[in-house]
C-alpha cells in the first residue's frame, strides 16, 4: 500500500499541473479534492508562480487555512503578500502559536500590523504574545495550547474531563502538566498513569517531579533541539523567569527545526538565502544572490592581484599559467572537505577545547599525507608534460604546502567565525576560498620565482 500511495501522489500532482492551463475550474477542484492538505501544500511548493496562484484561488477558505499550515514559510509568505489583511487574519485564526509567529514575522511590518488590526481580541492577543518571543528561542518554538490540571484533582475527574474534550486535545500529548496557583509548574501527569492507576488517587500522589525538566523561554533553539535529542523527549514544558508555565514544545516542532537547520546550513554553504523559494520570480532571486556574487568578485580580485605580482615570472615560464589553476583548485577542495566536517561538528556541539586541537592536528597530517602523494604524482606528470624537472619540483612543493595549509584553515576558520559570533555555515565558503587561492598562488608562483629567478 505504501508503494502504491507513493506513486499516486506524483501522478495526481502532475495531472493537475498538466491540465491547469485553460482547464475547467470545476475539474481542477475535483482533482484537488482527492488530495490531503499536506499533499496540496507539496503541490503548491512544486508549482510555478502562475500555476500556484490558480491553485490557491481554487481553494475555499477552510481548505486554504489547512493548507497554509503545511506550507514552508517562504511560499506561504509569497501567497499572503497578495491577500487582503482581513483574509490573512481569517487564515491565521486556526494556526498554532509557533507557526503563527513564523508566518507573521515573514511579512512586512506594515502588513503584519494591518493583519493584527483585523483580528478579534483573542487572536490579536495570541499573535502579540507569540511575536514577543525571539524566533530562535524556546519561546519562539513553543505553543500555548496547553492542558493543565490542579494537584488536588482525582484521576477519575481528570480522565472524565479528557474524554469529554478529546477532540480538542493538542497533538503529541504524552502528559498533562500540573500547575498550582499563578500557573506555577509543579510536575507532570503521564497519560499512561492516568489510564492505569487507581482513579481514586489524586494528581499530587502520582505526578512526576524528578523527571520533569522545564525549559526557560530564553533557551536557544539549538540547545532545545540538543536536549530533546539527548533525553528522547516527546514534549517539554516552557517556563518564564518566575517558573510560571507559558507553553509547551513537542517533538514535531523539533523535527521541523532540525530539518530547517540542515537546509539552512546547506544553502548557506552555497551563499544562498535561507528558505529561498525554488520557483521565486527571477528579479527577486537576482536581488537575493547579487550580494554574495559581489563579495566573491572582491575576493577573486584579491587572488588575481597575487598573480599580478608574478607576471614577469609567468611570462618567462608559460607552464605556470597552465598549472596555477590546478593548485588553487586542489587547495580549495581540500579546505572545503575539512570545513564541511567542522561546520557539521559545530552544529552538533561535538567540539570542545580538547578535541578541536586533536582535530586540527589530524587534518594537518591528512593534508600533509595527501600532499605527499599528489606531489609525487604531479611532479612526474608536470616534468614529463613540459620536459622540465624544475617545474615538477615547484608544483610538488606547492601542493604539499597548499594542502597542508588548506586543511588547517578548514578547521581554524569556522572555529574563529563561531567565536566572533558569525554563522560559520554562511561565511566559511567565501573566506576559505580566498585563503586557499592566495596561499596556492603565493606558494606556487613564489617558489617558481625563486627557482627560476
Amino acid at each position: 500500500m505504501a508503494g502504491q500511495f507513493a506513486e499516486k501522489l506524483p501522478q495526481a500532482g502532475e495531472e493537475l499541473l498538466e491540465k491547469i492551463t485553460g482547464a475547467n475550474p470545476s475539474m481542477l477542484r475535483s482533482l484537488m479534492s482527492s488530495l490531503s492538505s499536506g499533499e496540496l501544500a507539496q503541490l503548491l511548493e512544486q508549482s510555478l508562480p502562475a500555476q500556484r496562484a490558480v491553485l490557491w484561488n481554487l481553494l475555499d477558505e477552510d481548505a486554504a487555512a489547512e493548507v497554509l499550515h503545511s506550507l514552508n514559510t517562504e511560499v506561504s509568505s509569497e501567497i499572503l503578500h497578495d491577500l487582503q489583511p482581513d483574509q490573512i487574519a481569517f487564515l491565521l485564526s486556526s494556526t498554532s502559536d509557533d507557526d503563527l509567529a513564523d508566518i507573521l514575522q515573514s511579512l512586512p511590518k506594515t502588513l503584519t500590523q494591518a493583519v493584527l488590526n483585523q483580528m478579534d481580541e483573542h487572536d490579536r492577543s495570541r499573535s502579540e504574545r507569540a511575536l514577543s518571543y525571539d524566533a530562535n528561542t524556546a519561546g519562539g518554538l513553543m505553543t500555548t495550547e496547553l492542558i493543565t490540571v490542579g494537584p488536588d484533582h482525582l484521576l477519575k475527574t481528570v480522565a472524565d474531563q479528557a474524554r469529554r474534550h478529546i477532540a480538542t486535545l493538542p497533538e503529541n500529548l504524552d502528559s498533562l502538566l500540573v500547575v498550582g496557583r499563578d500557573n506555577q509548574l509543579l510536575g507532570s501527569l503521564p497519560l499512561i498513569k492516568l489510564a492505569l492507576l487507581d482513579p481514586s488517587l489524586t494528581v499530587r500522589e502520582v505526578m512526576e517531579t524528578d523527571s520533569l525538566t522545564p525549559l526557560p523561554h530564553t533557551l536557544s533553539s539549538a540547545e532545545v533541539a540538543e536536549r530533546f535529542q539527548l533525553n528522547h523527549w516527546v514534549s517539554a514544558p516552557v517556563i518564564d523567569e518566575d517558573g510560571h508555565l507559558v507553553g509547551r514544545i513537542t517533538v514535531d516542532d523539533i523535527v521541523e527545526l532540525v530539518r530547517d537547520q540542515a537546509e539552512s546550513a546547506l544553502l548557506n554553504m552555497a551563499s544562498v538565502k535561507d528558505h529561498e523559494d525554488t520557483f521565486a520570480p527571477t528579479l527577486k532571486v537576482m536581488r537575493l544572490r547579487a550580494f554574495w556574487l559581489g563579495i566573491n568578485l572582491l575576493t577573486a580580485l584579491l587572488g588575481s592581484s597575487v598573480i599580478k605580482l608574478f607576471e614577469e615570472t609567468i611570462a618567462q615560464v608559460i607552464a605556470l599559467a597552465v598549472l596555477t589553476p590546478l593548485i588553487a583548485s586542489m587547495a580549495g577542495v581540500a579546505g572545503i572537505q575539512t570545513s564541511t566536517i567542522v561546520v557539521r561538528a559545530l552544529s552538533l556541539n561535538q567540539l570542545n577545547r580538547q578535541n578541536r586541537w586533536w582535530l586540527l592536528r589530524r587534518e594537518f597530517y591528512v593534508g600533509f599525507g595527501n600532499g605527499l602523494i599528489w606531489a609525487v604524482v604531479m611532479a612526474v606528470l608536470a616534468s614529463a608534460w613540459f620536459n622540465d624537472t624544475t617545474i615538477g619540483a615547484v608544483i610538488a612543493l606547492s601542493i604539499l604546502i597548499s594542502l597542508s595549509c588548506a586543511k588547517s584553515i578548514g578547521v581554524l576558520l569556522p572555529l574563529a567565525l563561531k567565536r566572533l559570533g558569525s554563522d560559520p555555515a554562511l561565511s566559511t565558503g567565501v573566506i576559505l576560498t580566498t585563503f586557499t587561492d592566495v596561499i596556492g598562488f603565493l606558494s606556487f608562483l613564489g617558489l617558481a620565482a625563486w627557482f627560476y629567478g
